[in-house]
């Protein structure tokens, strides 16, 4: 992945024209005077942790805001010391105040590195002065790799030259030697930008994530719905030769299939309720033996029994042979670790933390399971909306030096995420174990194997995936990308199917956005791109004319509407009559007086379905009298992404309510009447 000129670590001696306040000199070394933060004109940059959500800034990139990324002097002081850890952090500020840079994408990760390798490799330094010119030359000579190599170097000449006692430091005759690189020294969760999975296998793998973890869900359910009664006359009592319901069912096809399916799980839920089922007694042995009998072979015989063994059996991943046709039972009777694999992998590519952090979260927090520890921090508790709620679970990484690091990740409780959370949850039923995750972590990377295997993941050459480097994934919001790809296909061969028709047009279909959400592994900003609009919508100024609030910002003085909250709605300037007071609501995007929060989102993107249903059954009305709408609906949700210091998660959470409500039929919004 090639990296954006502004991007790089540069060194420049113009002249420093922003508006940004100088911070005052400190002593004789000519460095700012160290804060916790820096802010400059296209960023904002954390040495510290976040205090509150008021250090977050809408306009600028906040760069170090999450507690996982490592912050230079909040962590940098327990491994080599308060005063080494705030010198980098000056430094860096005087790098800003030079530079003006609009990003500084590997600052932490390296400064992570050179601290741990000053406290492995060096008597431990108690000042900036008493950091050797070796010390630096052989950090960079034990890189990883060229890149790595490459990072580390530039950025020790941007930094080093700004100090009176480090500026005579020549770095520029380091010649680095791949060969040299030892390999104790690699970091391998560092410097993968580079080497990052396309937007192409992310998709794919997201595709069949979302695919499985569907499976899951709908059998379970089926699990927990089925009953004799439901059933009806397709319920099967005993399991003999003359029974007239078991030989239907058996000679039927994949409908008489899909209900003795129904039958053997009516028995997986006995078996979950404390009903002994041996192997004897199982449902498929019963069948195996009466498609035996004489009853049975003019009709097919053993045939019956092998056809239907084969049905259960492509319920599997299609990785396994068939001659391990019998190990379906503990994968249908929901005892195999495929389902918490597949979610360990979409929590990975979903929240962004690594595969060590997401298999240590912890299931119960204070005496509360994980569904209820509502993030306090955000002042989330039991009376908050749902859409707003966020839980918080803690996972875990070890930093070597520093020991075991707490890393806390949020959910939405209206979010996929969640949700698969919950059945893997329901499914495990042990509420006391220590861990989330329940299952032999070692065996993880076969499963990756055995993934690939069933679901083709086509890399950037063509050739499929053997199996998943975690360290490549990038964090991906496109949940509501593939809520619509794997809901109508019959199986995951009819999903390759679509998710290859998709490649080949070199796009994802969506009725709501026509790109990928992306950011790699070293970013906190998340590149966008909405459905654009066109110059005409342009110069008709189709554009959100409201602000993008903050929750805690709300005045209980606005008046709340559909879309938006109105803060004076005997003045809207969308230039309609109006009577004493504007109840135009579906042009309140289109006004100043809108301020549209977090839990306006969900509306906001109902709305857009509704309009895109409109925009299918009838496209010359919606054209002249419904675009504009949809595109000032649009770029709200566009604005919303980049200005709120949340964007791209509510964004991401509020279409997932939004098309799970328009699927089942559940209006969060009236219908459009409003044509003038």
């Amino acid at each position: 992945m090639a990296k954006k000129k502004e991007t790089r670590i540069t060194q420049s001696s113009a002249k420093d024209n922003s508006k940004v306040t100088k911070l005052n000199v400190k002593g004789g070394d000519g460095l700012p005077d160290y804060q916790r933060f820096y802010t400059g004109k296209h960023l904002r940059f954390f040495f510290e942790y976040v205090q509150s959500e008021s250090d977050l800034l809408t306009d600028r990139i906040n760069i170090g805001q999450r507690d996982n990324t490592f912050k230079i002097v909040s962590d940098g002081k327990d491994i080599v010391g308060i005063e080494i850890a705030k010198t980098f952090s000056r430094l860096i500020m005087q790098h800003f105040n030079i530079n003006n840079p609009v990003n500084a994408k590997n600052f932490n990760s390296v400064c992570e590195s050179l601290f741990k390798y000053i406290a492995e490799h060096n008597e431990q330094p108690k000042i900036f002065e008493d950091i050797t010119y070796t010390t630096y030359v052989n950090f960079i000579l034990s890189s990883p790799n060229v890149v790595a190599a490459r990072t580390r170097k530039l950025f020790l000449k941007s930094m080093l030259a700004l100090h009176p006692f480090s500026k005579t430091f020549n770095l520029s005759s380091v010649v680095y030697k791949d060969s040299e690189a030892p390999i104790k020294d690699i970091d391998f969760d560092q410097f993968v930008e580079g080497k990052d999975y396309s937007d192409r296998v992310m998709m794919q793998m997201l595709g069949y994530v979302f695919y499985e973890l569907e499976v899951w869900k709908k059998r379970y359910n089926q699990m927990l719905n089925v009953s004799p009664e439901s059933l009806g006359e397709n319920y099967i009592d005993v399991y003999s030769a003359k029974n007239e319901t078991l030989r239907k069912l058996l000679t039927s096809g994949k409908e008489g299939h899909d209900q003795l399916f129904l039958n053997y799980l009516l028995q997986v839920k006995e078996a979950r309720a404390g009903k002994e089922i041996t192997r004897h007694n199982i449902q498929t042995n019963k069948i195996r033996k009466v498609s035996k009998t004489d009853a049975y072979q003019n009709i097919g015989g053993l045939k019956l029994f092998q056809d239907y063994s084969d049905y259960l059996h492509n319920k599997k991943w299609s990785g396994y042979e068939k001659s391990n046709k019998p190990k379906y039972h503990n994968y249908l009777n929901f005892k195999t670790d495929h389902l918490p694999v597949t979610l360990a992998l979409y929590l990975i590519i979903s929240t962004g933390n690594n595969q060590e952090s997401i298999l240590s979260i912890k299931r119960n927090y204070r005496g509360k399971a994980w569904y209820e520890n509502y993030d306090v921090n955000l002042g989330i508790d039991e009376e908050t909306p749902a859409s707003l709620k966020e839980i918080r679970v803690v996972g875990y990484k070890n930093r070597c030096v520093t020991g075991v690091k707490a890393i806390p990740i949020r959910i939405p409780i209206n979010s996929p995420i969640f949700e698969y959370m919950k059945l893997y949850d329901d499914i495990v039923d042990d509420p006391q174990r220590e861990n989330f995750f329940a299952f032999d972590v070692d065996g993880i990377a076969k499963f990756y194997e055995k993934f690939c295997a069933s679901f083709e993941i086509l890399g950037d050459d063509n050739k499929p995936l053997t199996s998943i480097q975690t360290t490549r994934l990038r964090k991906t919001f496109a949940g509501h990308l593939l809520t619509q790809l794997v809901e109508d296909v019959e199986n995951a061969d009819d999903l390759v199917s679509k998710m290859r028709e998709a490649l080949n047009h070199q796009k994802f279909d969506t009725t709501l956005f026509s790109y990928i959400l992306k950011t790699g592994m070293g970013n906190q900003v998340i590149n966008t791109a909405i459905v654009a609009l066109t110059s005409d919508m342009l110069e008709k100024a189709m554009e959100f004319q409201g602000d993008i609030c903050e929750d805690q910002s709300r005045s209980t003085s606005n008046k709340e509407v559909y879309l938006c909250d109105c803060t004076d709605d005997t003045q809207p300037t969308h230039n309609l009559p109006i009577a004493e007071k504007c109840k135009k609501y579906d042009m309140c995007l289109g006004c100043e007086r809108a301020e549209v929060y977090a839990m306006h989102l969900p509306n906001i993107c109902y709305r857009v379905l509704q309009l895109e249903e409109i925009a299918n059954e009838n496209p010359l009305t919606f054209s002249g009298l419904l675009e504009d709408r949809r595109q000032i609906a649009l770029d709200t949700i566009n604005k919303f992404q980049i200005k709120h210091s949340r964007g791209v998660q509510v964004v991401e959470h509020a279409y997932f309510e939004a098309s799970r409500a328009m699927k089942e039929g559940r209006p969060l919004l009236p219908p459009i009447i409003q044509f003038q």
